[in-house]
């Protein structure tokens, strides 16, 4: 995505990202630890906005001294871009209202902890945040700068969890909260209220529960970014675990029972559904952002006949938690499509399935370096694509621009010679070319040959009354009738006009094929695209009835193309019934004329007469 003036672009931020996350690493025990804690608001509602931060709180022990520094703690109240989900029980307990008078923009708030944490590097190199549990670094956080464009050090890619920490020098404690932890240590100032209101006290108590054990932290937690994306087959990922081939077959026997090798009952791996056909294996890292995938093939995105990635994405991660938290990221937006997908749990030998479909549906022979274009000008030509990526290396023949009736359809590809040309290229998305935003996109050698076939066939030939339109993103529990709600006002065909595809699993893919009445119909039909159904926007593109019925082969059945004939025929029937209605119409409107015209000329000879 191009840069605006004070943002970053997906891969400018995931580039920085990775740098902070790789020097999140400690040369000795750590002098200052920051307690850090936050308060989002409230996701009360179904189908509410995502959470959001809206209060930053650290308080600074001195492991030195075995106390607080308090003139270096801080609570500062953040401004979140709406304040819908802002429930009045968060009102209540922090005293932050709708006005958020003193609020400020997130930018401003970890510039603010950044100094705080500079002030001490000064005298101590380690300094380190320590959090209630991972959910505040994990899970809100680290994500939320990512998507508002705040650049993190590498002090945000490592933390202590004081759960753990207290595990560690007392096991007869229970570590499930902080309250409990609380409760436990007896301490004077908490032995009438455990129950902690707000970010501030949170830090606070964290704080006291260091000075009562006076522990010297142990257990580092550190952020992974990067490094696990499918570079190699499905051998590769039970290598990765040391299991050798014999043992594949047990091993995903037991996986699909969901139990491990000491029969506990486990899972590490996730289903992402639902993401934009575009997204692709960066998009799925950064939506899990701040939790640790599997270091080694931990993401496979689903693929295609044609090698572009269908909607579908399995995540192994490196332990429980971290799969846990991943499960609470169901429902939200993925990054830069804003696209609300699905993360549900899958058991290992799903995931391994999908390793294995992904390493078949993956193009064999050299990689290619594709882009595809969208919304390009009518009137472009390959010189100005050339100049649009200047100063990156690319030739005439390299690019492709579809047409349709002689004429530019708005797309095209550009195929580059390196992977490397290729991500500066895609660093031009949404910028300007002949007035008009481009959309770039990854693509594959195959879609472009399906692409180029296409258009080889030349302009498809309509039979009257005809028209079929293919929408995309579709919510995947919405039914016929919301379809037809979508399309409310517009006249579809009378029998069988909606056809739901669904994926590999007989499951709704989010891709939905419908038959509108006639070409006027069709023609409403496509006005309806980046409409909403629920809470998700869907594509709607014309389509022809081949293309329907090889995404929905059973739509080709005998069966079917009779009734396909016998509605065609019904609907022509209709046509020549409108036309002679429309004849019928203009023989009386011409009666009228006449009728009017004698008595005018009637009206005219009275005159004279007279």
């Amino acid at each position: 995505m191009a840069s605006a003036a004070g943002t970053l672009s997906f891969m400018e931020g995931r580039a920085r990202v990775k740098e902070a996350a790789s020097a999140a690493s400690l040369s000795g025990a750590p002098r200052y630890l920051i307690a850090v804690d936050v308060e989002v608001t409230c996701d009360v509602e179904q189908n509410a906005r995502p959470q959001e931060l809206l209060l930053l709180a650290w308080t600074v022990y001195d492991s030195d001294c075995n106390a607080e520094v308090p003139h270096l703690s801080k609570a500062l109240t953040i401004n979140p871009s709406s304040t819908h989900s802002l429930h009045p029980y968060w009102s209540m307990i922090t005293g932050i209202n709708k006005d958020l008078k003193d609020a400020q923009p997130l930018k401003e708030a970890i510039a603010q902890l950044d100094s705080v944490v500079n002030e001490l590097l000064n005298s101590d190199p380690n300094v380190v945040f320590i959090t209630d549990g991972p959910w505040p670094l994990r899970h809100a956080l680290i994500p939320e700068a990512f998507q508002k464009s705040v650049t993190l050090s590498a002090q945000y890619f490592r933390y202590f969890d004081i759960r753990k920490e207290v595990a560690l020098v007392d096991a007869s404690c229970c570590t499930t909260s902080l309250s409990r932890i609380l409760q436990h240590a007896q301490l004077p100032q908490y032995a009438r209220n455990t129950h902690l209101r707000s970010g501030q006290e949170t830090c606070n108590a964290i704080v006291a529960v260091l000075v009562h054990l006076s522990h010297v932290v142990q257990a580092l937690e550190t952020i992974t970014v990067g490094s696990a994306r499918h570079e190699a087959g499905l051998s590769a990922l039970f290598a990765a675990s040391n299991t050798t081939a014999g043992d594949a077959s047990k091993a995903a026997s037991d996986a699909q029972q969901g139990i491990d090798a000491d029969g506990n009952s486990t899972s590490l791996c996730v289903r992402v559904h639902g993401m934009p056909r575009e997204a692709d294996e960066d998009d799925v890292e950064m939506f899990f952002l701040g939790l640790n995938v599997a270091p080694a093939n931990g993401i496979f995105v689903n693929h295609t006949a044609t090698g572009r990635p269908s909607g579908d994405a399995y995540v192994k991660f490196a332990d429980a938690e971290n799969c846990a938290l991943a499960l609470q990221r169901d429902k939200r937006p993925m990054g830069r499509f804003a696209r609300w997908v699905g993360v549900v749990e899958a058991a290992e030998a799903e995931f391994a399935s999908a390793c294995q479909s992904t390493e078949e549906s993956r193009p064999k022979g050299p990689r290619m370096f594709i882009v595809r274009m969208r919304g390009l000008p009518f009137l472009a030509e390959k010189k100005d694509i050339i100049t649009f990526f200047s100063p990156v290396d690319l030739v005439e023949d390299r690019v492709f621009l579809m047409t349709a009736n002689g004429k530019n359809t708005g797309e095209g590809f550009a195929q580059f010679s390196t992977e490397g040309d290729l991500l500066v290229a895609l660093h031009r998305d949404k910028d300007m070319l002949g007035g008009r935003h481009i959309e770039l996109y990854k693509s594959t050698h195959a879609e472009l040959e399906q692409a180029r076939a296409q258009m080889s066939t030349g302009p498809r030939e309509r039979q009257a009354g005809e028209f079929v339109v293919r929408l995309k993103g579709v919510p995947f529990r919405a039914t016929d009738a919301d379809i037809r709600e979508f399309f409310e006002g517009i006249a579809l065909a009378p029998n069988r006009a909606i056809h739901i595809a669904n994926n590999l699993q007989g499951q709704p893919s989010g891709e939905v094929f419908v038959i509108c009445a006639d070409n006027t119909a069709g023609a409403e039909a496509l006005k309806r695209d980046r409409k909403y159904i629920g809470q998700r926007y869907v594509e709607v593109r014309a389509a022809t009835q081949q293309e329907m019925m090889n995404r929905i082969p059973h739509l080709a059945d005998i069966e079917f193309r009779q009734s396909m004939l016998q509605q065609q025929q019904q609907q022509a029937v209709l046509m020549q019934q409108q036309q002679q209605q429309q004849i019928q119409q203009q023989r009386e409107r011409l009666q009228q004329e006449q009728l009017q015209q004698q008595q005018q000329r009637l009206q005219l000879q009275q005159q004279q007469q007279q």
